[in-house]
């Protein structure tokens, strides 16, 4: 035979606890809840007018549009474009060190100059406003026995350049300065060869 139910005393719910824990518990989570959301309020508004007080309406705006967030950190130096660049120690790794872009409107991570990329990408601790002391060189060799002094290789002196069947090589070390290894002057065209439809292959003009 089946035992008879509990009678359930007023105010119980059916584990016999009584109702009103419950809704103590209710009670409370939702004065934690309430308590929270409040003291995370208060945390952006001291975080808000601590910016205001610092970098003034203008900055914070700036700072908003620019990186979507406001953060607060020392200044560890300027690059040549007016990029300036911070460090806060307390802020999680690897979000403690960032760049704020002197353009706000157009800026692009290839804007940071080689000096200062290693050092926000934590390859190295110390930026370039310290001086590092760098290793002296030493002395391999005592006599070089290279046969040539330049990087282009044996070129003979009764070289004539009138007389290349492979046009490959001959072409300006740059714009404007010719090539000296093979006596051309910064007037003379590359003769290198170049797909009919390159923009600077020169195509003759067909005689009428």
């Amino acid at each position: 035979l089946a035992a008879p139910p509990l009678a359930l005393s007023p105010g119980s719910n059916e584990h016999g606890a009584p109702a009103q824990l419950g809704y103590l518990a209710q009670k409370q989570a939702a004065t934690a809840a309430a308590a929270a959301r409040a003291a995370a309020a208060m945390s952006v508004f001291m975080h808000l007018a601590r910016s205001l007080k610092e970098f003034g309406v203008r900055g914070t705006v700036a700072k908003m549009y620019m990186q979507g967030e406001i953060k607060f950190g020392t200044l560890i130096g300027m690059d040549k474009m007016g990029n300036k660049y911070y460090e806060n120690l307390e802020y999680p790794f690897p979000q403690h060190r960032w760049v704020e872009f002197k353009d706000i409107h157009n800026f692009d991570a290839s804007m940071i100059p080689p000096e200062w990329h290693g050092w926000v990408h934590h390859t190295y601790d110390e930026p370039p406003t310290e001086a590092i002391a760098k290793p002296a060189l030493e002395a391999t060799a005592e006599q070089v026995h290279t046969p040539f002094d330049h990087h282009v290789g044996h070129v003979s002196e009764d070289f004539v350049p009138e007389n290349m069947h492979n046009t490959t090589q001959k072409r300006a070390r740059g714009y404007g300065v010719g090539n000296a290894n093979l006596y051309m002057d910064p007037e003379d065209p590359d003769e290198y060869y170049k797909q009919t439809s390159h923009p600077m292959n020169v195509v003759p003009k067909k005689k009428e």
